[in-house]
């Protein structure tokens, strides 16, 4: 059977191609007065590698793709439980890049779960959309009153050092929060046909390389929107508050510049967060 997307060229595919269908979970765990591994799963193409720390009190834990990329087909499942009290960080070794599909999508499901007093910060590297990507991505929190979760996630379109934009394919992108069973917040995108009309339109992304997008979650999150959004506001950024969740985006058509703004804010929110839990408790 031959495939042809507009401006390419025929492409012969005479069996079906094999897929990916794997994924990672772990679970942490309050120990003793530090935060432990309790379970752990992972199958090809995901791995999680645990980084020595001095301070036993969080977790850190790398998340790796060892295939190099996803195509067409990839489902991809991980699942990160923070159990009361503990705290885990959690990172990603290199950007996702997402290849040009001819049939299928790829699929990208992540589910975070924070137990009472539990503290996630997840900060995967940049998701790259190659010309072509057929990327369907979920993301779902699970927290608790008292819980509290620091998120970002980068979405470039297109590889910008190769002169290629992300202007063929398709993109939704669906991010929720819960807590007690009641939903919070929920936030959906979908790119799909004329994608550079609409990345360039000016009630859209406004001809930005990406989306960069900052979530927190924290019985102080309000108290941090003033900060924020000052701190957004410098780097091509703007911050609200979203049914007590603090949440910043920032677009810009510079990928570089992009990438370092969403990370400048997130040390500085980081370092606040410090701030004023240390302030609190004393």
């Amino acid at each position: 059977m031959n495939f042809v997307e507009p401006g390419r060229r025929a492409i012969h595919s005479p069996a079906p191609l094999q897929r990916s269908e794997g994924g990672a979970s772990l679970s942490a765990r309050w120990i003793s007065g530090s935060t432990r591994l309790h379970a752990l799963r992972q199958t090809s193409p995901c791995r999680i590698f645990f980084p020595r720390r001095k301070d036993p009190a969080a977790l850190e834990a790398i998340l790796v793709n060892s295939s190099g990329g996803l195509v067409e087909g990839d489902r991809i499942s991980i699942s990160v439980e923070v159990g009361c009290g503990a705290k885990v960080i959690m990172r990603t070794q290199a950007a996702e890049k997402i290849y040009r599909s001819l049939t299928r999508e790829t699929v990208v499901a992540t589910d975070l779960v924070i137990g009472r007093g539990g503290f996630l910060d997840w900060r995967p590297q940049e998701t790259i959309l190659f010309d072509g990507a057929r990327l369907s991505r979920s993301q779902s929190f699970v927290v608790e009153a008292d819980s509290r979760f620091l998120s970002a996630e980068v979405v470039i379109f297109g590889r910008i050092a190769r002169g290629e934009t992300f202007a063929h394919g398709e993109l939704r992108d669906a991010v929720t929060v819960r807590c007690g069973g009641r939903l919070l917040f929920a936030d959906r995108l979908r790119l799909g046909g004329e994608i550079a009309a609409l990345r360039h339109a000016r009630f859209g992304l406004g001809g930005s390389a990406g989306i960069a997008s900052v979530l927190y979650f924290g019985p102080r999150a309000a108290r941090l929107l003033p900060f924020a959004r000052a701190r957004a506001e410098q780097r091509c950024g703007g911050a609200t508050l979203v049914n007590g969740i603090l949440l910043a985006r920032f677009l810009h058509p510079d990928e570089t510049r992009l990438r370092g703004a969403a990370a400048e804010f997130l040390d500085e929110l980081s370092l606040e967060i410090a701030t004023t839990d240390s302030r609190d408790a004393a």
